[in-house]
């Protein structure tokens, strides 16, 4: 691989002009930055200066990028290339992501093109596509590749959930007397920012909680075989099952954040689950960065 690349909607360009798509000079230099931080700014009416926040926050992630494209032709970079770039607009996320030798793929999450994608032909050149965008989106964090994992729902004969012989990178599972309950699994994130995992799971089950310290998401409500739970966070803290939002049977919902350079344990409690139930956590081993 290259040193530096960049995918968006589907085609990955090079950091320098070796090929046929690559990012033009400058043209990712906002990725580096941070995002906007945001806080209340209060004057203090008794003197000079302002009350210090209470918390500061950031605001989403704008990235402005510059690519080029050169076409085997005039007509295909009008019909193809000036084409794909433009209907860019239209999705609620383009797959943007950014690889750096030693570091590894970095991914916004639901990136969108903001304002007006500027799509032209170079005047010089007409199989060459030139494109000017502005890459919005609402979660600030830059991710590694997420991955999942299933955890069967049925106890084994020896106590405990059943789990994966080999952990995943980012995973470990708990053994007798850890948390005073076999089959915990413990998730590490080596970041710097926080990150939700989203967990889902699969029927028959009667119901389930996953707790971790005082904090937990219980599910009140029978989740048919075959059938999935989706718990997501990030889409308004909701509980969707096949596309129909069941949050009403959410009696708990305390999204459980894995922190930056922290590790943090949970279990996995189900209600009379039957053959085939299962728990998925997916998760970014790599971390969770600002």
């Amino acid at each position: 691989m290259g040193t530096l690349m960049l995918e968006i909607g589907g085609r990955r360009f090079d950091g320098g002009n070796g090929g046929r798509q690559w990012i033009a000079k400058g043209g990712l230099d906002d990725w580096w930055d941070g995002a906007e931080p945001t806080y209340e700014e209060q004057a203090d009416p008794s003197g000079d200066g302002a009350y210090d926040p209470v918390t500061v926050n950031v605001g989403p992630r704008r990235v402005n990028i510059k690519l080029i494209i050169d076409a085997s032709s005039p007509a295909w970079a009008s019909n193809k290339d000036r084409a794909w770039a433009a209907a860019l607009a239209k999705k609620t996320d383009v797959g943007f992501r950014v690889y750096e030798s030693g570091v590894g793929w970095r991914s916004l999450r639901s990136a969108k093109i903001r304002g007006v994608p500027k799509v032209r032909p170079h005047p010089d050149d007409l199989r060459l596509t030139i494109i000017d965008a502005t890459i919005w989106s609402a979660d600030p964090r830059k991710y590694g590749t997420w991955e999942s994992i299933d955890i069967d729902a049925i106890a084994s004969e020896e106590g405990g959930l059943v789990t994966p012989l080999a952990a995943p990178r980012g995973l470990s599972f708990g053994t007798t007397g850890d948390f005073s309950f076999p089959g915990v699994f413990r998730l590490r994130n080596p970041g710097t920012a926080d990150y939700f995992p989203i967990f889902s799971v699969r029927g028959p089950i009667g119901g389930f909680s996953i707790n971790s310290g005082t904090e937990g998401i219980t599910f009140d409500g029978e989740i048919p075989r075959g059938k999935q739970l989706i718990l997501s966070p990030y889409a308004g803290g909701r509980a969707v099952l096949d596309g129909v939002d069941m949050s009403h049977l959410l009696t708990r919902a305390d999204w459980l954040t894995v922190d930056g350079e922290q590790e943090r344990g949970f279990v996995f409690s189900p209600v009379n689950p039957g053959g085939g139930a299962q728990l998925t956590i997916n998760y970014p081993p790599d971390g969770a960065y600002w």
